[in-house]
């Protein structure tokens, strides 16, 4: 029990460490935008699933074994509270980030809009000369 509550206390330390370090300064919206591209990609994906892989064979083969006890035995309570905490964290800068991508992509359509409405209004001024052009040659 002493080295669940020793490993807790130091999982409880670097993620708070990381908080602070991290997570913070990313409540600027560019900063945001870095984060989802950095874990929003397959490459973190493709870790993260190695890591958990890896986290979970461990554990089963040290209860298989009976030389050293699992560090998160089966049903794998500490990498449950890992997930939970980064899905936690990640949430809301996933979505601060998606934000910041739908302004400019916003700012992108309004933009569009007013293009195509000079357009018209330009084909329209042909148009009309076009009109005047065949009236007065009598077509």
């Amino acid at each position: 029990m002493k080295r669940l509550n020793s490993l807790y206390l130091m999982v409880k330390s670097r993620l708070l460490a990381f908080i602070i370090l991290y997570i913070f300064p990313l409540w600027k919206n560019e900063s945001a935008v870095k984060f989802v591209d950095t874990f929003g990609s397959w490459r973190f994906i493709s870790y993260q699933t190695l890591f958990m892989i890896v986290w979970i064979l461990l554990n089963i083969l040290l209860t298989m074994s009976g030389m050293l006890p699992a560090f998160d035995p089966y049903p794998f309570v500490l990498l449950n509270l890992m997930l939970s905490f980064q899905t936690a964290i990640f949430t809301p800068i996933i979505l601060l980030g998606q934000n910041h991508q739908s302004e400019g992509v916003n700012q992108s359509i309004q933009h569009d809009l007013e293009c195509d409405l000079r357009t018209e209004h330009e084909l329209k001024e042909i148009k009309a000369m076009l009109e005047r052009l065949m009236k007065e040659l009598g077509l």
